[in-house]
């Protein structure tokens, strides 16, 4: 949630490689990973005061094409 970071903690993370795209990506993974293991079931309240970041994960999980569970 980059949006709890300070501008400069934002650009340390980028300087490691951490860039928008990758923490969205790894997001993605990360919740995939989880759901492999055991139920996983995301609430979703008040998508209208969601940051930018979260409207990013939450449309890369939806264009994911892949049914992992029937």
């Amino acid at each position: 949630m980059p949006s709890l970071l300070s501008a400069d903690q934002r650009r340390h993370l980028e300087v490691l490689g951490a860039t928008h795209a990758r923490l969205v990506r790894g997001g993605c993974d990360l919740l995939e990973a989880l759901a492999a293991v055991t139920h996983l079931v995301l609430v979703l309240e008040d998508l209208h005061w969601s940051d930018l970041a979260t409207l990013d994960l939450l449309a890369a999980l939806g264009r994911r094409r892949e049914n992992r569970h029937s």
